[in-house]
């Protein structure tokens, strides 16, 4: 797979699992409830990975993610009808990724593993065996576990600091600072794992490249 089509997986994952539901909540929020506007956002991860369960027998982690992420949101929404409780359904999110991105260091394999295959491989069978093939080596397993633990810290730090926010500031002021505060946690994040992801594709070729060799 090349990276033309890398970038384009990723763009329509990101598109149909996030950009597609929040666009939706933001249109429906002003004309129904806010419960129902949610609801019906979080019918569309769900569409998505149902298409694709039917067309290649499998289920979408990042889809899944993000579905259950707006189920907390409308659980949230339930239990109370503050408007700064809708203004955290962010942060709820961001401490589910983070608990499970901490959560699968200690069970199988870490969530990075997972999502990088997602996005890197895309549906290529023979690419995802190769990918899974990685997992016996010992530098990628290393680099899949710290990922997963930066991205799971970072979400939770986001999380407390964008909460703090809320409370600390009024709803116009909160949503002036809100892009900045999640361009900042996940804008460096994204740097630092893009970085990381060069690194482990160059020393990945260096260790295949002596085993051959061997």
């Amino acid at each position: 797979m090349n990276r033309k089509e890398i970038i384009r997986g990723i763009l329509i994952t990101f598109f149909f699992n996030f950009a597609v539901p929040l666009g939706v909540y933001e249109v429906l929020s002003g004309r129904i409830s806010d419960v129902t506007a949610l609801a019906i956002a979080t019918t569309i991860p769900l569409v998505e990975n149902l298409w694709l369960f039917l067309r290649h027998r499998r289920v979408d982690a990042f889809g899944l993610f993000m579905l259950f992420g707006f189920m907390i949101a409308i659980c949230a929404a339930l239990v109370s009808g503050d408007q700064k409780m809708l203004l955290v359904r962010e942060s709820f999110v961001s401490v589910a990724l983070g608990l499970l991105c901490l959560g699968s260091i200690f069970i199988g394999r870490p969530l990075v593993f997972y999502f990088s295959k997602r996005f890197a491989v895309g549906n290529d069978p023979e690419a995802q065996r190769e990918y899974d093939r990685n997992w016996q080596y010992a530098y990628f397993r290393n680099t899949m576990y710290r990922m997963t633990l930066v991205w799971g810290v970072v979400c939770l730090v986001e999380a407390v600091v964008r909460t703090s926010f809320v409370y600390a500031l009024t709803v116009e002021g909160f949503l002036a600072v809100s892009p900045f505060i999640t361009a900042g946690f996940f804008g460096g994040a994204a740097v630092w794992n893009v970085a990381a992801a060069r690194r482990l594709r160059t020393e990945m070729g260096k260790i295949k490249g002596k085993r051959q060799m061997a």
